[in-house]
């Protein structure tokens, strides 16, 4: 299969498109909308351990808050969550039960310390039933080359099956590469109020 202009052109114009979904949609896990952060299911904010880790860090992370801050805008350098290594998740309790349609993630402008941003993640549910169960709502990966700001869709089988949601965890598989820490800057959960 060969690759034509007019190929590329429409894929440039879908995903565009795709990624400006995520920013209309409503954001069903902002602190403003009450959502919170579930410590239990939440990877420690990072410290820096080393003297010049201190200093390099204090300097570029002046900003960095909590975890609330990944469920808060902004995506200035800096304004970001960090957590220690390429792993991490996040838990959030949903202000209400939701059926999830999918998720944002936003990153600063990919020429600041794209190493440090998410890659691989998963978005997990506590499913609200007669008997809970955990399900796994979406994969994805982030593309530091693409725009600052993503948007993925719920798997087709659970968004046909309108799982009841009110609690998520997004667990960050990956990063681009930085070894000391991970960098989330801003997710937002999109949905419909059940």
């Amino acid at each position: 299969m060969s690759i034509t202009l007019g190929t590329v052109k429409f894929l440039a114009i879908f995903n565009a498109s795709f990624e400006a979904v995520g920013a209309e949609l409503p954001d069903l896990s902002s602190i403003t909308a009450g959502a919170s952060v579930l410590p239990a299911f939440t990877s420690p904010t990072y410290s820096p351990r080393a003297r010049w880790d201190v200093a390099l860090w204090t300097r570029l992370l002046s900003k960095a808050r909590s975890p609330a801050t990944a469920l808060s805008p902004g995506i200035e350098p800096g304004d970001c969550w960090p957590f220690a290594g390429s792993y991490g998740t996040l838990g959030i309790q949903m202000p209400s039960t939701i059926h999830v349609s999918g998720i944002t993630v936003a990153h600063t402008e990919v020429s600041s310390l794209p190493s440090t941003a998410p890659r691989n993640f998963v978005l997990w549910g506590l499913e609200q039933a007669e008997n809970p169960a955990v399900v796994r709502l979406l994969e994805g990966q982030y593309n530091v080359t693409g725009s600052h700001t993503q948007f993925f869709g719920v798997d087709g089988d659970v968004g046909r099956c309108a799982v009841k949601i009110d609690q998520v965890v997004l667990e960050i598989e990956s990063n681009w590469g930085f070894k000391e820490l991970t960098c989330l800057y801003h997710v937002r959960v999109h949905g419909q109020a059940v």
